[in-house]
């Protein structure tokens, strides 16, 4: 995986090489298509966790992004050349002691990644199947679009999310965080704010939801620690986020949701644009060297699954 592999990536001087890394802890502003990020999203370990929760084995995976919290405590930076192909533009950076650099901390937050308002109010899942068909796929931030588009409770459909540790995760090392049953709660908790006038700060078309600091759930917040290797799931109806790094080790997680094929047959040229994007994507310089398995061949939607479970 093609993510940050020496000290000086992190270095206050030169970090501004990674977009979003800073405050919401992402590498890029898109969906990332290196080899190894495509190699565990067609593992079949990973996949059978998924079909275990639907209870359904067709099911195709999703394309997101690697959390990434640069250390921040007692780092120290090694001298070393930013070499440049512009003559006399190479400069060469002196190593500096072990320091904290609290700028590089990621901030604090609770979220929802759906609308609670929409999803517990609204009747039918028209609006939010009509967003969809408009999904072009035509660039890598548009895969992200589809990850937070639950519907309605009225359609009782299951909706997790999960995250797999690339490196061991410590508690100081920053890192995930949720609110365990919160998911059995949430019609409460969302006819409380509703009254509360909270629901007025966000709308029923914003898909990414703060919970600000002065609600009482963050109280109930715990963190998740996790060695390298293992994977997270939850209910995409639950209370989540992650706390900044307060370590000299860097924590790295991909982001990763696989649902149930159904529902693409309706949405009338979408499945289509989204293949079509995975492979030109699978062309790139960045998915070099991977072989897709039978599996993954059907979980990125470039084989159909057939009608009946099979094994993968």
């Amino acid at each position: 995986l093609a993510i940050p592999s020496s000290m000086r990536d992190w270095d206050p001087r030169v970090c501004t090489r990674f977009p979003g890394s800073k405050q919401g802890g992402f590498l890029g502003d898109g969906a990332l298509f290196y080899r190894q990020m495509l190699e565990n999203r067609q593992n079949e370990r990973v996949y059978r966790a998924w079909a275990t929760l639907y209870e359904d084995d067709r099911l195709l995976v999703n394309h997101d992004r690697v959390g990434y919290f640069r250390p921040t405590r007692a780092v120290s930076m090694p001298a070393f050349q930013r070499r440049s192909l512009v003559p006399g533009k190479s400069k060469t950076y002196e190593a500096l002691p072990a320091a904290d650099y609290p700028e590089l901390c990621s901030t604090y937050n609770l979220h929802l990644d759906m609308n609670p308002w929409y999803y517990c109010y609204e009747s039918d899942s028209s609006a939010e199947n009509a967003f969809l068909r408009t999904l072009k796929y035509e660039r890598p931030g548009m895969f992200l679009a589809e990850n937070n588009v639950l519907g309605v409770i009225g359609d009782g459909q299951k909706h997790f999310q999960g995250l797999i540790n690339l490196a061991d995760n410590r508690h100081d090392d920053g890192g995930f965080i949720l609110v365990p049953g919160f998911r059995h709660h949430l019609s409460e908790w969302v006819a409380d704010t509703k009254r509360r006038g909270l629901q007025e700060s966000y709308g029923t078309q914003l898909r990414f939801i703060p919970i600000p600091q002065t609600e009482p759930v963050h109280r109930n917040a715990i963190r998740v620690t996790m060695r390298a290797g293992s994977m997270v799931i939850w209910d995409q109806c639950t209370v989540h986020g992650s706390t900044p790094n307060n370590s000299s080790r860097p924590r790295y997680a991909q982001f990763i949701k696989l649902f149930p094929v159904a529902g693409y047959g309706d949405h009338v040229g979408r499945f289509e644009r989204r293949v079509a994007a995975i492979q030109r994507e699978l062309a790139g310089k960045h998915a070099k060297g991977l072989r897709l398995s039978k599996l993954g061949r059907r979980l990125f939607g470039l084989d159909p699954w057939p009608t009946e479970a099979v094994e993968s």
